[in-house]
């Protein structure tokens, strides 16, 4: 349970917190098992008047860490088995989209009904999935999850939806799916009469702090952590440890060293160094680049279904993919989900649309879901892991 005291300061109107974020969930059918959600604790901001709450995604804590933050809120140091992350901390404008707007079936059921009242019906919002063959959005991607919304009216066929958890920015033509409540943690579905599996794509509107309605009730989705106040380093700081529930051996305490010159930090990659890595990388494909592809993997690589291998059989597949006379074109499609593995390491996600056509005139294409584990090294970014799924394709006889 996390406590209901601040766990880091005290800052007028805000709480920063340990929260959890949901990284993808599954909706079965009607006769299978109930929903489920992969998550990841991590520090997130939440406005006290309101309840919106900010995460992010590049903090994520664990059992063990250590936070040292200073009393401001302007840095925080957090302390983790193999790393030291350096947070610095300060204000910007209140996000203008927190209002959206979504078509919903004219009919609703009761449960429907009494969970609009309570302010307690959500959606998740995704990325979309898109056709590639005639760009229209087919259903919501569960595993880019970017914010939980809360319906907070509902008029016909038109509802109104608050963001209550922001993970990720949302975009114009993002989707609302999956209504439910969340109950002991984990999400209920709550269905439209005759729609189990609603989605709709969203209507963003500028939301003015006046719109954004507050004293929602919190989510009920609490963290099996708990969170101890110590005085680790009375001078400037406080120390929080994240704890097990379940009895386990304190942590040391961490003590001020005496004032010397610090190490500086391993520089991280930003998500804007990373998205322009990906791009450039699918671009050297489609100019048939294989030198320039290999140079973005490192000396081994978890490659697909093939385990283990070297940067001479990445250098083999590229060649035989792409071969004499073959068009390549690959395009990232929506956004790319970035998450932060440790100072240095990270995983990018996100749909990649492709066309393959050989000399012979056989034309294929389709979308395929990837994931790239990428390294910060000397020599820039290393892909040290790929996989990748393809979610649909078509393949085509052109005339010669």
């Amino acid at each position: 349970m996390i406590e209901s005291t601040p766990h880091w300061p005290n800052t007028t109107g805000f709480r920063f917190d340990v929260g959890l974020r949901v990284k993808t969930y599954t909706v079965p059918d009607a006769a299978g098992p109930p929903w489920s959600a992969t998550s990841v604790p991590e520090i997130a901001m939440t406005d006290l008047k309101t309840g919106f709450s900010r995460h992010f995604p590049n903090l994520a804590v664990g059992r063990g860490d250590r936070h040292l933050v200073a009393p401001d809120l302007s840095k925080a140091v957090i302390f983790s088995d193999s790393r030291v992350s350096v947070c610095y901390f300060g204000t910007a404008p209140q996000p203008t989209n927190q209002i959206l707007k979504v078509e919903v079936p004219t009919e609703g059921s009761e449960e429907v009904r009494t969970a609009i009242e309570r302010k307690e019906l959500c959606t998740f919002i995704c990325a979309p999935i898109v056709n590639p063959l005639n760009g229209k959005t087919v259903a919501p991607d569960r595993q880019n999850v970017k914010a939980i919304a809360r319906v907070t009216s509902r008029n016909g066929q038109s509802a109104q939806l608050q963001i209550c958890e922001s993970y990720y920015p949302i975009a114009l033509g993002d989707v609302a799916a999956d209504p439910h409540r969340w109950d002991q943690g984990s999400p209920k579905p709550v269905t439209f009469p005759g729609n189990s599996a609603w989605w709709s794509t969203l209507l963003l509107q500028d939301s003015p702090a006046s719109t954004v309605e507050a004293g929602l009730p919190p989510l009920d989705r609490q963290l099996g952590l708990t969170v101890d106040s110590s005085s680790g380093a009375p001078r400037i700081e406080n120390t929080y440890i994240i704890r097990s529930q379940s009895p386990r051996p304190a942590p040391a305490p961490i003590r001020n060293p005496d004032p010397q010159p610090a190490e500086a930090p391993h520089p991280s990659l930003t998500s804007a160094q990373i998205e322009q890595f990906v791009f450039a990388h699918h671009a050297k494909s489609s100019q048939g680049d294989i030198d320039g592809l290999v140079s973005d993997y490192a000396d081994r690589i978890d490659d697909l279904d093939y385990g283990m291998v070297d940067r001479d059989f990445i250098r083999s597949d590229e060649t035989k993919y792409h071969g004499p006379g073959v068009r390549i074109s690959e395009r990232v499609g929506g956004q790319i989900s970035i998450e932060t593995l440790n100072g240095n390491a990270f995983v990018a996600r996100y749909q990649l649309l492709f066309e393959r056509q050989t000399p012979a005139g056989k034309l294929t294409t389709g979308v395929s879901q990837v994931e790239l584990g990428i390294l910060e090294t000397p020599g820039g970014p290393k892909i040290t892991r790929q996989r990748s799924s393809v979610l649909n394709h078509q393949e085509i006889r052109m005339k010669r």
